[in-house]
């Protein structure tokens, strides 16, 4: 969520809701609730890392 939490910015889910998506039930809300991408399941490390990175 943005620092005010009234939008999203990313989130990482895996419930089974997309079965179409390569990766079901892993998938990733980008901006909007409803726009989805496909996503691999993660760990605490990579998803550290991935906020490290886009923090920077």
């Amino acid at each position: 969520m943005d620092t005010e939490q009234k939008r999203l910015i990313k989130r990482w889910d895996n419930a089974e809701h997309f079965p179409t998506l390569p990766d079901f039930p892993h998938h990733l809300h980008l901006g909007e609730k409803d726009n989805v991408r496909s996503s691999k399941p993660l760990s605490i490390v990579d998803l550290l890392d991935i906020i490290e990175t886009e923090m920077a």
